[in-house]
Formats: structure tokens, sequence, C-alpha cells
């Protein structure tokens, strides 16, 4: 049986009200046969996310319809339209600024082990023993003028294979690596996921395969671009710092319109927009590839009821900070 079937079979079930759904009711066994559809789909990815959202969100969890009004109308942004600073920088963004960013992050912040948190410096340090090619070439602040001048001969696709690659490092890294990430953490493993959910909830969303190339990277797809990154002449990784946590990192956030629900201590409240479109004539593939209808006229409503400082717009894999 798929790890999510399991899961959802040993935990109660409630709706955005917080009233359990009855294992009898049509609601229920429509869930469940969305569940088992999805399961057995090939073409998507299913991924997990511990997190406590509570504080972005201005709201408790002990209050289910205020908290999942937010969840399934805003989904959960990245750390960078959190920072007061937004827009630092913007999703995509290839400008000579944001990769001089990249270059001091590594610098001043990974290669002169900058970490107060002992476990963040020892993972670190490992990975800089593990990587010599890294410490050595962001290690030394007179290479930052041969990686501009690299890129800035590049094309956009290009930049921004660059950019992800290391983007995505500094963001595994962690939060004191690059606090204002474009980069949300999620884990095809729902164990490794409920790791980080301490008081907080397990979310649980999917991507669609044919958005996979533009939205979320992991660990064996930042791998593929070694050889390019070779080829530019640029310093690779072969290992990552937590490479055990199975890491998926999605950019700019968990869209509500791929939520399926999340869980807190002892159940699962699913998303009120999926279980009102799956309770009518509706095509399971079209609902995998495009998510589900979700109605956002109040977006700027609730959004300014949080913490976010915004939010953005994904159109056909290109990013828009909104």
């Amino acid at each position: 049986m798929h790890s999510l079937k399991t899961f959802l079979s040993q935990i109660t079930i409630k709706n955005f009200h917080g009233e359990e759904i009855s294992k009898e009711s049509k609601e229920y066994l429509y869930f469940i046969d969305f569940v088992d559809e999805l399961c057995s789909a090939k073409n998507r990815t299913i991924l997990y996310r511990g997190c406590n959202p509570e504080p972005i969100f201005q709201t408790k969890l002990f209050d289910i319809q205020g908290f999942s009004n937010k969840m399934f109308m805003l989904g959960e942004k990245s750390h960078l339209f959190e920072s007061n600073k937004y827009p630092l920088i913007c999703i995509d963004d290839c400008s000579i600024a944001v990769f001089e960013f990249v270059f001091d992050r590594f610098h001043d912040k990974v290669c002169n082990l900058s970490f107060s948190n002992p476990n963040s410096l020892e993972k670190v340090k490992l990975f800089l023993e593990a990587n010599p090619s890294i410490n050595k070439f962001f290690s030394n602040k007179n290479n930052k003028e041969r990686f501009i001048n690299k890129i800035s001969a590049m094309d956009d696709s290009s930049k921004r294979h660059v950019l992800d690659y290391y983007f995505s490092l500094l963001h595994t890294i962690g939060k004191s690596a690059n606090g204002n990430s474009f980069f949300i953490s999620t884990s095809k493993s729902i164990k490794i996921a409920e790791q980080f959910k301490n008081d907080g909830i397990l979310v649980i969303t999917w991507v669609p395969s044919s958005e996979r190339n533009r939205q979320i990277l992991c660990y064996k797809d930042i791998n593929k671009l070694d050889n390019f990154i070779k080829a530019i002449g640029l310093p690779y990784f072969e290992s990552s710092p937590y490479s055990n946590q199975e890491e998926v990192c999605i950019k700019g956030g968990i869209l509500p319109h791929y939520i399926i629900g999340y869980a807190d201590k002892d159940s699962f409240i699913v998303n009120p927009n999926l279980i009102t479109q799956i309770s009518s004539s509706y095509v399971f593939e079209s609902l995998l590839e495009d998510g589900i209808l979700t109605d956002q006229t109040l977006f700027d409503v609730v959004i300014q009821k949080t913490k976010y400082k915004g939010g953005f717009l994904c159109i056909d894999g290109f990013y828009l900070n909104y």
C-alpha cells in the first residue's frame, strides 16, 4: 500500500469546520477514490512538508476554520515573502546583483563557517570537506570577478540553471545561509517530513510531471546539472549537506491548488475545494494537471491578515512577484 494511503487510514479525516467526515459519507468515499487515483498515477510527484505556519498566518491551529481559510486560499510561501526587505530577490531574477549575492553568501557564510548553530556548523564543515572544489573556489574572493564574467556571457536559460544550482544549495544548508530563499522545503518521505512537524502540521501536496522541471528541484535533479556546471568551469558539489532528507525544493511556495490537506496532532483536514470538485463531475487527469479549482477573489484581503509581504504568480513556468 502507498505510504500516503496508509497514513490517511490511520488518522481521523475532518472537514475545514473541524467535523469528522463519516466513512459512510459520499464525501469520504469520493476523497478516498481520489487518493487511490493520485497514488497510482505516474505523472505526479507527491510531497510532504512538516512546518508550523501559525506565526506567519497569525492564526492558531485550534482555530481550524480560520487556519484552513488561509492555508487553502494562500498556500504556504517561501521565506522570501516574509522578508522586511521584500522584494529583495525575485524568483528567477538573473541580474548580476543576485549572482554577486550568491558568491558573497558562499564566501562570507559557508566557506568562513559563520554559523552559530553547532549542528549546522558541523554539517557545513563536513560538506566542505566532501566538496573541496566549492571551498577552494568560493573562499577565494578573487574568483568573484571570474564567476560574474562567466555568468554574464550566458543566455537567460543557462543563468537560471546556475541560479537554481547554487541557490538550492544555500537553501538546503539552512535559513542562516540564505534567509531570503525563494525555495520552500518538502520531502518525498512522510517520516522525514514529520520530523520537522514538531507542534505544527504536515502539509500534503503534489506536483504534476509537466511542472516538475520548472517548479521543483530535488537532489538527484541537481546532480543532473553537474555536467553543465563542470562544462562552464564552475565548482560543483558531489554530496548535499542533508542528502538523507530526500529533500525537494519548490520554487516560490506550495500553491493551494495542489494541497490535498494538512494533518495536525490527531486529524487530517481535507482541502474543502478538493471535496467540492470531486463531489461533482470532474476529470481526474484535468484536476491532476491543472490543480484544484480555488476561488482567490479575496486573496488580497486574506494575505493582509498574515505576515506575508506578497506572493507570486506562476504562468507557464515563469514567475512574477506579486
